[in-house]
C-alpha cells in the first residue's frame, strides 16, 4: 500500500528533441495519505503547430490545442498543485528535461523514476511503459489522452514494483 502524499506526473510533447519541441499536455495525479485523489490536467497550446504525424501519434489536434492556454499561462497553477511533494514518474531524464526547460527553474522535489526501479528489478528487460504494463499485467484503456492514461497507471505500477 502506498503511504504518504504522492504526486504522479506525466507529460506529452510534440517531439523528442528538447531543443525543438515542447510540452503539449500535462497530467498530475495527487494521492494523499488517506487515498484521496486530485487531478490537475491541462492541454497546452504549443508555440508552433503540430505536424500531422504528431497529431496521429498523440491523438491531439491543432484545432483543440490552439484553444488552450500556453505553458507559461498554466505553469504557476501546476507548480502550486505539485508543491514540494514527492513526484513519481516514468523516464525522469526525459520528463524533467522538458519541465525544467519550460519552467525556467529545475524541479527540486524528490523524484522516483519507475523506469529506474524497473531496470533494477528486471535488468535485462525493456523499460518502456508499454513493456512495463504488459510485464506487470496492468492495463488501462479509458479512451483518454496518453498522459491521462499514464498518470492513472503510474500508482498501480509503483505499487506492483514495490511488491516485487
Amino acid at each position: 500500500m502506498i503511504t504518504g502524499n504522492k504526486i504522479y506526473l506525466s507529460i506529452e510533447t510534440n517531439g523528442l528533441d528538447l531543443d525543438k519541441f515542447e510540452i503539449i499536455e500535462v497530467a498530475v495525479l495527487k494521492i494523499d495519505k488517506l487515498s484521496n485523489k486530485h487531478l490537475f490536467h491541462r492541454l497546452i497550446k504549443p508555440l508552433t503547430p503540430l505536424s500531422s504525424s504528431v497529431e496521429q501519434v498523440t491523438g491531439l489536434s491543432n484545432a483543440v490545442l490552439n484553444q488552450q492556454k500556453t505553458f507559461e499561462q498554466i505553469k504557476n497553477e501546476m507548480i502550486n498543485f505539485i508543491d514540494n511533494q514527492e513526484i513519481v514518474l516514468h523516464n525522469q531524464s526525459f520528463v524533467l528535461a522538458f519541465l525544467n526547460k519550460q519552467l525556467g527553474n529545475p524541479i527540486t522535489n524528490n523524484v522516483v523514476d519507475l523506469m529506474k526501479i524497473f531496470n533494477t528489478k528486471f535488468p535485462n528487460e525493456s523499460a518502456t511503459l508499454d513493456f512495463i504494463t504488459t510485464k506487470l499485467n496492468l492495463k488501462i484503456d479509458t479512451g483518454f489522452t496518453s498522459s491521462l492514461n499514464e498518470v492513472f497507471l503510474l500508482p498501480r505500477i509503483y505499487e506492483k514494483l514495490n511488491e516485487i
